[in-house]
């Protein structure tokens, strides 16, 4: 919980007086269990490789007085996290047990116990959440807060639903306390939970969390109802709810039964879906902070090398890789694998990456997708091989940009998404030295700046053009890239830098309401596009954080988790570039 007069040990050694930290064990002196309570996430303890249950402790010259604990693991898929755990306190050689905690599945994970005041107080580890490592912990923070409602009823609910699609995807299942299991109805978009406890319970409070991809099954319009008496009453109505983990409050109600009705998801192809269904009773405290994601390097590097691997793998015998793209934009999907593979460490001279210059050179410049990325794939080689290739597709894009400052196909209306490649493949050319007009960037960023719906966020086509266009995650990204592009091809353009600034105030404004790795913000398509734009307002931009989230360790600890065994990811060949290029951060590295 929030506000609570934390007492982090390490940090606080005044007030809290001299501290000895032991542990079962340790693997070695770097992973010793002083490293839990120094305060520095980037640290931890972590006991000998073949434990799988242990405890760690810590003394002080003095009593002191705690509440509630919080254990961080921090590592990916909960390697070495407490799923059960004892919370111990006393003199060292008489502790007594405060609290249990059974089944976690979260990180951090909180228990809360009686005030207390003692010298030692142990944490014991039982069982693992996931048992590849050993008892694994980045920070222990024993605090002390306020007197506050418990944030759990006593007592479990009776659960009823609407029919669900399976017997193990049951009303229980979103009340297990693992949100890797899930309620899913039959069919249809609707879908319904009913939780009754024998006696009234008081709620102000509402999670849900499911571990979906790209808002399959994510509830999207929901409401929270109480029956008082006989009597059915909303309580909370949600719409247009991007997000895998709504945290929501409302006036506290206290009723037996507690419905929560889900007349909508975001992915409309599939049946309402619920992780974990939480109703709690805060009072005037706030959610608990979601754990700040923990990213290892080895194991991202990893994930690059299976994902390169496995595009080298589906090269076809033609010298092409067969996508739903690749009969309109045969050159934009050799282009795109061939800069994916460029930034995964791919020498220039590799013989694949030579053999596609070689072919990419034979093919007409056509389709403004297939022209950009193919200026951004040998930008990527060298800014000083094919300049006169890249030349011919600056030349070929500033010629094709429709009146407005967008781009087509080229044919047909012009839209947001090829303007963001066609600028990106300019902002290429002009990296190897070629010369753009700079009527085209003023072009391009006079639409931006009239472009922009009234909340911040940016729609696919131009503004009026489609009253069923809303604005997505990506097109706003998409905005941001090509504003950076364009104010910095225009360095001394004062008035345009002026009327972009509240633009671009506004655009980050949207993407922080909203700002969610695991679907594309108010869009249940175009989910690793996504990503990949978030990669370049980031690095663009120089944030980062969008959201109060860092966004690169939460997008490749999400792509981690979805990567397949063979090394690639949902989707087709061009998703799986896509996540490349985000997990190498495409827009800063050669």
């Amino acid at each position: 919980m929030a506000r609570l007069a934390l007492l982090v040990l390490a940090a606080l050694p005044g007030l809290v007086g001299a501290q000895t930290y032991e542990a079962s064990s340790s693997q070695r002196d770097e992973l010793a269990p002083a490293r839990a309570f120094d305060g520095d996430a980037k640290t931890r303890w972590s006991a000998r490789f073949d434990e799988r249950t242990g405890w760690i402790q810590v003394r002080f010259d003095e009593a002191v007085t705690y509440d509630r604990v919080e254990l961080v693991s921090g590592i990916a898929d909960l390697k070495g996290a407490p799923k059960s755990f004892r919370v111990l306190a006393g003199e060292p050689d008489a502790l007594k047990e405060l609290a249990k905690v059974a089944g976690n599945a979260a990180d951090p994970a909180n228990a809360r116990f009686p005030r207390t005041k003692a010298r030692c107080w142990r944490i014991a580890i039982e069982e693992l959440v996931n048992d590849r490592w050993s008892p694994t912990l980045t920070e222990v923070r024993f605090s002390l807060g306020e007197a506050t409602p418990e944030p759990t009823p006593t007592g479990a609910p009776k659960v009823t639903t609407s029919p669900a699609a399976a017997a193990a995807r049951g009303g229980e299942a979103a009340l297990d306390g693992d949100p890797a299991t899930w309620f899913e109805a039959k069919s249809g978009k609707t879908a319904w939970i009913e939780l009754t406890w024998e006696e009234p319970q008081a709620f102000d409070a509402l999670e849900l969390d499911l571990r979906a991809r790209g808002g399959f099954g994510v509830p999207r319009d929901f409401r929270l109802r109480a029956k008082v008496g006989s009597r059915w009453t909303t309580v909370l109505e949600a719409e247009n709810v991007h997000r895998n983990r709504p945290r929501l409050r409302f006036e506290e109600r206290r009723a037996k039964s507690w419905r929560l009705e889900i007349t909508a998801v975001v992915d409309e192809k599939a049946a309402p879906r619920v992780g974990e269904l939480r109703l709690l009773s805060l009072g005037k405290e706030d959610f608990a902070p979601l754990p700040a994601a923990a990213l290892d390097e080895r194991a991202v590097n990893a994930a690059i090398d299976r994902g390169a691997k496995w595009l080298e793998g589906r090269r076809g015998e033609d010298g092409t890789w067969k996508t739903s793209h690749t009969e309109e934009f045969p050159m934009g999907v050799m282009s795109l694998v061939g800069m994916a593979l460029k930034k995964s460490g791919r020498d220039r001279e590799d013989p694949l990456l030579v053999d596609l210059v070689a072919r990419l050179e034979k093919m007409p410049l056509q389709k403004t997708y297939s022209v950009a990325l193919y200026a951004m794939f040998l930008r990527a080689i060298s800014p000083k091989r094919n300049t006169e290739r890249v030349k011919a597709c600056a030349d070929w894009l500033a010629k094709a940009q429709a009146p407005d400052g967008l781009w087509g196909y080229p044919d047909g209306r012009a839209d947001l998404s090829n303007a963001q490649y066609a600028l990106l493949g300019l902002k290429a050319a002009r990296e190897c030295g070629c010369d753009v007009p700079d009527k085209v960037f003023e072009r391009s960023l006079d639409w931006l700046i009239d472009g922009a719906q009234k909340d911040g966020g940016f729609n696919y086509v131009p503004t009026g053009k489609s009253a069923r266009d809303p604005a997505t995650g990506s097109m706003t990204a998409a905005a941001l890239a090509c504003i950076d592009i364009c104010l910095k091809a225009l360095p001394k353009d004062r008035a345009r830098h002026a009327k972009a600034a509240p633009i671009v105030e506004a655009a980050f404004k949207w993407l922080d309401e909203r700002f969610v790795v695991e679907m594309n913000p108010q869009s249940p398509m175009s989910h690793f596009y996504w990503l990949y734009g978030v990669e370049r307002v980031g690095d663009f931009w120089d944030r980062r954080e969008i959201g109060g989230r860092r966004w690169y360790p939460e997008g490749a600890v999400y792509l981690l988790d979805w990567q397949r065994r063979d090394g690639s990811w949902p989707g087709d060949v061009v998703d799986t570039c896509f996540a490349l290029l985000f997990l190498n951060r495409a827009s800063l590295t050669d």
